[in-house]
């Protein structure tokens, strides 16, 4: 459940703050991605770095009316030209929220209006753990890459790192652009054997 509470002094100004997420039909975003898996059955360590790109392909309205997009993506290695199709995910916008369907995965993304009294399971419509996140930050400037964007928001869990499991989320999105900023971490562990992910997006480039 999405849980907001109305601060005066906290900006209620929903139409300024879906400004963080792009609707814009033909823009598109180039990552830079470093993808490590943890397999505790070959007790082995992957590390992937490669390149996404997700274009907003075209709109159209979601079986609740709402202004929605679909996003098809992209995959490269860093050292090929080329991009190959990887999949298609779709991205929706109301009063009250950004969800993103991802592999048929439902998330929360954005919670509005953006208050730090905001706390939301992004995972509220899915199977998946629950996620319970919350903004760390918003309208402030933020750097990536040796760039400076203006205005951003942080969205974030409690970080959780034991000899159990290990658990961070973070995602960073800039006023018209749309995610700049995203870190995973997945991990349990059982003694030295270890199972999960950590995954991480860097923007690259954005082309509105």
């Amino acid at each position: 459940m999405v849980v907001c509470k109305k601060d005066k002094f906290e900006s209620v100004n929903t139409s300024n703050d879906k400004k963080y997420f792009s609707l814009k039909i033909g823009s598109y975003s180039e990552f830079s991605v470093q993808d490590i898996l943890y397999d505790d059955f070959k007790n082995s360590i992957d590390t992937f770095n490669y390149q996404i790109k997700e274009v907003n392909e075209s709109s159209f309205k979601d079986n609740l009316g709402r202004n929605a997009i679909r996003v098809d993506r992209y995959i490269r290695n860093n050292d090929t030209i080329n991009w190959d199709y990887l999949n298609t995910w779709y991205a929706a916008i109301d009063a009250h929220s950004v969800e993103r369907v991802e592999n048929n995965s439902r998330k929360i993304v954005i919670s509005f209006p953006i208050s730090y009294d905001a706390v939301w399971n992004s995972n509220e419509f899915n199977m998946d753990y629950v996620n319970n996140v919350f903004y760390t930050s918003f309208h402030k400037p933020y750097t990536i890459n040796n760039t400076r964007y203006d205005s951003s928001i942080s969205i974030e869990s409690v970080v959780i790192s034991n000899s159990v499991k290990e658990r961070a989320y973070k995602e960073v999105y800039v006023k018209n652009i749309g995610l700049v900023y995203k870190n995973i971490v997945f991990i349990d562990k059982i003694g030295t054997l270890q199972r999960g992910r950590r995954l991480n997006f860097k923007l690259l480039r954005h082309v509105p």
